[in-house]
């Protein structure tokens, strides 16, 4: 088994630990540039998604993945403030925005729509 399906397996047992009945539950994976964030974060909402058909059938998939990267500040944004170099740092994100989407996501009777990285 490799590091990533210990990872996986390890993460997804924290998270079905904590799930909580007829609500949403949130995680979020942090870590440094590169590190393997978004990879841990996929392979574990694939593993919680492939483990729904032993559950209730539902509209709602187990688990969705909610990219901070659409939160990036626009290319000519970044440049017309000289910051298009340092892209990623926390200053080039709609930290505030990013922050409010996930407040509403505590409501779970209303869908939530985020923006994708393009």
């Amino acid at each position: 088994m490799s590091n990533l399906d210990v990872d996986v397996q390890t993460v997804c047992t924290m998270v079905r630990a904590r799930m909580v009945p007829q609500g949403r539950t949130i995680i979020a994976i942090a870590g440094p540039l590169a590190s393997g964030k978004s990879t841990l974060a996929e392979a574990v909402v694939r593993e919680l998604v492939s483990n729904e058909e032993q559950s209730e059938p539902s509209e709602v998939p187990r688990a969705i993945l909610l990219p901070m990267d659409g939160y990036h500040l626009d290319n000519r944004l970044l440049e017309a403030t000289g910051r298009l170099d340092r892209k990623g740092a926390p200053d080039t994100f709609d930290a505030a925005g990013f922050c409010a989407g996930v407040c509403r996501l505590a409501e779970p009777s209303y869908e939530a729509f985020f923006p994708m990285f393009d």
